[in-house]
């Protein structure tokens, strides 16, 4: 099973563990190219597209701002880790993700996924695209999806300026998921528990904490 990005991710818990923008995340710009004119003078053009630069430089870039108790598991645990566009279009789980990423300018990805021992989880997603409208695209997609498909009920995330949050409880337990655009990324946190364990408003807290401490990762200034 796989951790899905937006609707698979949170049709139902049991999928959780079955399971380009600014140039601050560390590396060379993607594709730039430098040429010399006959003057002197150098000019440099940059290209982004998807899988042009490698999804685990983005580790370097994710907050760990999650409760104590919370341990962060290996990449092969849910299959989080490094997400080239194929694994993203996967984790989508609808027929025209490849599309709508491409569209959208998706260059890389990463996943990572903290669990405790009583079996609550915390989920971070982070997505960059070639510029900022993908982002924001991306994040209506997953908006109405969760809404529509996906039965969540739209929530209010307070203090965190382009938030939205969704939250669902059932017999399976209880999820939050709260995401926000800057620059070129779009974050995604989850917070989910077992029944008997936390309620919507930890999860809330939890999901909140996680999301504002990667984008001040992202944006620190």
């Amino acid at each position: 099973m796989r951790l899905r990005f937006a609707v698979a991710l949170l049709l139902t818990p049991l999928l959780l563990l079955g399971a380009c923008s600014s140039d601050d995340d560390g590396g060379d710009a993607a594709g730039a190219t430098t040429t010399t004119g006959a003057d002197g003078t150098t000019t440099t053009s940059t290209t982004c597209a998807a899988d042009d630069a490698d999804p685990a430089e983005l580790e370097a870039l994710l907050a760990d701002e999650v409760p104590a108790g919370f341990e962060a598991q290996a990449d092969d645990v849910g299959e989080t880790g490094p997400s080239d566009l194929a694994k993203a279009a996967r984790d989508d789980g609808l027929d025209d993700a490849t599309e709508v990423l491409t569209e959208l300018e998706f260059r890389r990805g990463y996943q990572r996924l903290w669990l405790n021992e009583a079996g609550e989880q915390m989920i971070l997603f982070v997505y960059e695209f070639c510029d900022e409208q993908g982002p924001a695209g991306y994040g209506e997609r997953a908006a109405e999806l969760l809404t529509t498909t996906s039965g969540f009920d739209e929530m209010e995330v307070t203090g965190i300026e382009g938030a939205s949050g969704f939250a669902q409880e059932n017999a399976e337990g209880a999820i939050v998921a709260v995401t926000a655009p800057t620059g070129g990324y779009h974050v995604q946190a989850v917070a989910f528990a077992p029944p008997g364990t936390a309620a919507v408003d930890e999860l809330t807290t939890r999901a909140e904490v996680l999301l504002a401490a990667q984008l001040a990762a992202l944006d620190p200034a």
